[in-house]
């Protein structure tokens, strides 16, 4: 016991490989105590080490079936290693013992999450803190679940308790400016994730975010102006400061930029290219850190046979880019072999057309994976749909994956990246500087350079009868995302 308990200090003074080792020894002299054997479970599983972990607790179990906190470990533990249903069970018998236990709520409710069901989750976490009014990860969960289900507002109050618990926390501070981010407080949440900053400097992603937040909405043309500046001044002192010399730098940096983009910046009626460059050349320098290998252009390939060409997007389902750009993967002639990259989860007939039409189709589940799949595949080019929209695809398209590498304009806005080599455009919408305002080699595409086929969209309203109107009053119509009206309109 003496060990066991040496293990356990050793454990709260973060020495976690002596604190192993304590334990063990307890263990080698009583390998029937149940207790021991799920508390150097929980010290492996912080250690990251989740197959000992996992069989620590089997283990404790096999002595003592009746602890529930070792069962929500268990599923804790299991949800790690991505064993989503045996996690399920394993946390539904800590339920079973203990329905209102804290720890195997927030546990259960986790597993709910990865597994799509928001609902389920938000339930979960809030039986949790209802337990446990001062159950902090319990307040963090409950409000990210919120979060993912859009309901701005309640995730604003959970981490506003959150707050109250721990007014000092670097991380329930950055979730908190996130929340008021969502409900559109500019202002406020970019002081709450400066403040996340001031107590955590290492924490990129909060400067980050607090650099690229910016209205959906501007109240004139001084307000546009004003805001404009700002993001040039933060992201220069960004620029000027990076600092990307250890790993752990590193990492922190590869994490904000795959989880924001600076999509706002788009709608302030600007030509944004010097802005874009600027923004570029810090993503390109955080990408290249992680992959200096990548970093440099390749030579095009001697390739005998069909050229190889890949297609990225998160939004191959129906959406707007599938419309503009599905025809693009469809009519491609098959002088080429074609590589489709989807980042999405939404599967439909959209997704199933281009599935058949591909030689090669590919569900992306993270960016890593796709830099590997291009590395392996050896593509002579590249053409990303929609650069700007989905953070994932931010890193892979600041990397040299091919030598020819294309803006679709699916988001219509020059990249910035020093790794893109072309913009294809319509040639019919350009004006005649239109080349001042790419960083890319600007190809003027035939006609409007989409291939949009208006016959699936005649068959929905074929049968639609417009209701007669006769009260002589005008109606607007806004089909469109509300930010790109600029304040005179």
């Amino acid at each position: 016991q003496a060990h066991h308990i040496k293990g356990l200090i050793l454990h709260r003074l973060g020495r976690l490989p002596e604190a192993v080792r304590s334990i063990e020894r307890a263990l080698s002299m009583m390998p029937e105590n149940a207790s021991a054997h799920a508390n150097l479970g929980r010290i492996q599983a912080e250690s990251g080490n989740l197959a000992e972990a996992e069989a620590c607790f089997r283990a404790a179990l096999e002595r003592d079936a009746t602890v529930a906190a070792d069962h929500a470990a268990l599923g804790n533990c299991l949800r790690l290693m991505g064993r989503l249903d045996e996690a399920s069970q394993a946390c539904s018998r800590a339920l079973a013992l203990t329905p209102h236990d804290p720890l195997a709520n927030l546990n259960m409710g986790a597993v709910h999450f990865e597994q799509g069901d928001t609902g389920a989750a938000i339930d979960r976490f809030r039986q949790a803190v209802q337990s446990n009014a001062r159950f902090l990860e319990g307040w963090i969960n409950l409000g990210s679940a919120l979060l993912a289900d859009s309901r701005h507002e309640d995730a604003l109050a959970a981490f506003r308790r959150a707050q109250e618990l721990a007014p000092t926390d670097a991380k329930v501070t950055f979730k908190l400016g996130v929340a008021e981010a969502g409900i559109g407080d500019v202002p406020a949440a970019v002081a709450t994730l400066d403040r996340a900053h001031a107590l955590n400097p290492d924490m990129f992603e909060a400067r980050w975010n607090a650099a690229l937040l910016l209205p959906r909405l501007y109240e004139s043309a001084d307000h546009i102006a004003a805001c404009r500046e700002e993001w040039r001044r933060r992201m220069t002192a960004i620029e000027e400061s990076l600092d990307l010399r250890t790993p752990e730098k590193i990492d922190a940096a590869i994490d904000a930029i795959k989880t924001i983009t600076n999509f706002n910046l788009h709608y302030q009626g600007y030509d944004d290219r010097p802005l874009q460059e600027l923004y570029g050349r810090i993503v390109n320098r955080i990408a290249a850190a992680r992959y200096p290998d990548l970093a440099t252009r390749p030579e095009p390939r001697d390739r005998q046979g069909r050229r190889r060409v890949g297609f990225v997007s998160a939004f191959l389902y129906r959406h707007s880019i599938f419309k503009t750009h599905g025809a693009w993967i469809t009519g491609l002639p098959d002088a080429f072999e074609k590589y489709v990259y989807y980042f999405g989860t939404v599967q439909d007939s959209s997704v199933e057309t281009l599935r058949r039409e591909a030689d090669f189709f590919f569900d992306i589940d993270t960016p890593e994976d796709f830099i590997a799949a291009a590395r392996e595949h050896k593509l002579d080019a590249l053409i990303y749909l929609d650069l700007g929209m989905a953070p994932a695809i931010q890193l892979p398209a600041a990397l040299w994956l091919a030598p020819v590498q294309c803006n679709a304009l699916g988001h219509p806005i020059t990249s910035g990246l020093s790794t893109i080599t072309h913009v294809l455009t319509s040639g019919l919408m350009e004006p005649p500087e239109a080349t001042l305002h790419y960083s890319e080699t600007m190809v003027p595409l035939p006609g409007t350079s989409h291939c949009y086929n208006l016959a699936p969209l005649q068959e929905r309203i074929a049968g639609i009868a417009v209701p007669a109107r006769d009260d002589a009053r005008v109606r607007f119509l806004c089909s469109q995302n509300l930010q790109k009206y600029l304040p005179q309109y």
